[in-house]
């Protein structure tokens, strides 16, 4: 994952770019991920919090926090990532600590992993008041690290994940069917 900042990123943007790439690196390896603005295959563009509904990257794009941002993934055929691209608010408008959570959420979400949920409070994925979390929680690292283990692939159904997933973890595979118990 090649990222390119374009528009107005701030010095501060740019390192914690930097940072979490490293981050991200150590968790998706052998996948890396790190900043290339001549050769991205993720393009961040930050522009004024005016402009950013309107340079919504494509069809499919997906909202972001609040119509603070948003993103959009290309795949080939088979549900491999080609190209990401977010739009992100740049200058005072949005508070450095909450503009810092949204490249957080766009980084994530063009690794494939993206969404909300309504808990844990520290997750990237929290949807609730105090959303701004500026780091992975131990949930979200251990989730990407497991979203790009190498014996998941593009293309396999849910049942090829889910045994993939349990074997990874040493689970012993559960019994298909309902059970009734007395």
């Amino acid at each position: 994952m090649r990222i390119g900042l374009r528009g107005a990123p701030s010095f501060e943007d740019r390192a914690y770019v930097r940072v979490m790439a490293r981050r991200l690196s150590a968790l998706t390896a052998p996948v890396e991920v790190r900043l290339d603005d001549e050769r991205p295959n993720v393009e961040l563009r930050f522009v004024p919090l005016s402009e950013v509904a309107s340079r919504a990257p494509g069809r499919g794009a997906a909202e972001g926090r609040a119509g603070l941002s948003w993103f959009d993934v290309d795949t080939d055929g088979h549900g491999e990532i080609e190209r990401c691209r977010a739009v992100l608010p740049a200058g005072e408008a949005v508070p450095q600590y909450m503009r810092l959570n949204l490249i957080l959420e766009a980084l994530v979400g063009c690794l494939g992993l993206a969404g909300t949920a309504p808990r844990p409070y520290e997750s990237v994925f929290y949807a609730g008041p105090n959303w701004y979390e500026e780091d992975l929680a131990p949930l979200d690292r251990e989730v990407i690290r497991l979203h790009h283990a190498p014996d998941l692939a593009p293309g396999m159904t849910r049942d090829d994940v889910r045994a993939a997933l349990r074997a990874r973890l040493g689970l012993a595979e559960r019994p298909r069917g309902r059970s009734h118990s007395r």
